[in-house]
């Protein structure tokens, strides 16, 4: 399997090359979608040409295509700039050492780092990020664009709307329903609701912000 990756202003694309490769899928060509070519060279360990928008070959257009980005705005706006150029294959991407249960089910451009184990009957989002040694207990929803952080805990039957960001490390107890766009900081433990917009910190989370705006400004 191919598969092209569109976006290079992340340095997680790193971490998205490693992912690729121990999936057996090779890289077609990296799309440089930044003005100026001012991406994130994607390193030695691939040998794929680095292109910008305007040199995409039209036979990449049939490829899959993965965009390597933790922040759920900036997943959803390389959706919509991937899709106008023509792009319009966006399957799962899942490291081998990460466990999906069967009962579990996903939209498109669900994306799975080593380590992650989602639990039994969980609704999956499109476009949503699960980072590394993530755990999903049973019955949770994530809506699209979430992104899950490295080591974050999510307990059965939580709901995470759309944008949700999940800080490394946080932990969600079971029924805590995440607003759109609400920021989960790092090693939070969450015992109540997250309305739209707030970010929270601490054990007990504790709002500390309140901008209606997503991780990075960016909103879904």
């Amino acid at each position: 399997m191919r598969c092209i990756v569109y976006g290079t202003g992340s340095s997680y694309l790193g971490e998205a090359v490693e992912i690729l490769g121990r999936a057996g899928i090779e890289i077609e060509a990296y799309i440089d979608n930044l003005p100026g070519g001012s991406g994130v060279f994607p390193g030695s360990a691939s040998v794929a040409p680095v292109v910008g928008v305007a040199e995409i070959d039209p036979q990449w257009l049939k490829l899959p295509v993965l965009f390597p980005l933790i922040t759920p705005g900036y997943r959803k706006q390389l959706e919509s700039e991937a899709r106008d150029l023509g792009f319009s294959h966006f399957p799962a991407f899942v490291d081998p050492k990460a466990t999906v249960a069967a009962s579990a089910s996903h939209g498109d451009g669900f994306f799975v780092n080593a380590g992650a184990v989602i639990g039994a009957n969980c609704k999956i989002g499109r476009f949503v990020l699960v980072n590394r040694n993530a755990s999903i207990d049973h019955d949770v929803t994530a809506e699209d664009f979430t992104t899950i952080g490295p080591g974050a805990h999510i307990g059965g039957t939580c709901h995470l709307k759309p944008g949700a960001f999940i800080g490394i490390g946080a932990t969600l107890l079971p029924g805590i329903s995440v607003g759109r766009n609400a920021i989960i900081g790092a090693g939070a433990v969450v015992t109540k609701d997250v309305a739209e917009g707030r970010t929270v910190a601490g054990n007990p989370a504790k709002m500390i912000k309140s901008t209606g705006q997503g991780y990075n400004g960016a909103s879904v």
